[in-house]
This record gives C-alpha cells, structure tokens and sequence, in this order.
C-alpha cells in the first residue's frame, strides 16, 4: 500500500475550471491533473514531476528534469481510473539554455517560463506543434 499524498500545491486553473498541480507522495513529487471529478495522477520520465500550468483545451505545462508540455491531457481516456491514458510529453527546451522551466500556457498555447543559459531570462514562446 502506498502512504497517502502529502503536501499539495495546486499550480495552474484554466479558465474552463480544470487545474493541475503536484502532490508529494511515496517519496516523489507527481504532477496532477483534475477537470471535474476525474484526477489523474503522473510522472515525466519517471522523477519528480511539476505540472505549472493548463489551459481550457486541456493542455498542460510543468517540469521535471526538463520543461513539458501535453497535449489535450484527457485525449482518448476511458471512464475509470483502469483505462487511463499516460500523457505524451513533448519536450520543451530554450535552444542553448542549460534548463528550461515552462510555468503557464495560454488557450493559443502561448508558453512563458524561464531558461537559464549563463544567468536567468524569461520567455514567452508559441509552439510549433
């Protein structure tokens, strides 16, 4: 049995009323996902995992070794937690910067976050995707 989540923080609230977020649970920060009474629970490549920001289409940003983003979060889901569809992550990196942290996104997926290369910039970036 896994010890109960502690320590949540909610990060992000779209305009259609879904949030995201990230909890602390057995030994690991996980990032969430919640748009009405479904919640769904995950991890970029396995660590701990930051979801920052949501917009009304259900898109999501964050970070964990890397910034992310995922596309229409809920996409293909089942009905109950057993059929539950892992998000596709996509990369998002500054070119150059030695690490890239995504915090909001917009309903036209316009991206703000930080990069840092030498010292820390802000961004502000529309995905090619």
């Amino acid at each position: 049995m896994r010890p109960a989540p502690s320590n949540w923080s909610v990060n992000g609230i779209a305009n259609s009323g879904v949030i995201t977020g990230q909890l602390f649970q057995a030994d690991n920060n996980q990032a969430w996902f919640k748009a009405g009474t479904d919640e769904d629970f995950y991890l970029f490549n396995g660590v701990d995992t930051f979801g920052t920001g949501v917009n009304s289409g259900d898109d999501v940003v964050g970070y964990g070794q890397q910034g992310w983003f995922a596309k229409h979060i809920e996409s293909n889901e089942g009905t109950n937690d057993s059929t539950e569809a892992t998000p596709r992550f996509i990369v998002v990196q500054f070119p150059n910067a030695g690490v890239t942290v995504p915090f909001a996104l917009n309903n036209l997926r316009g991206v703000v976050g930080t990069y840092t290369d030498t010292s820390a910039h802000g961004f502000l970036a529309k995905p090619n995707f």
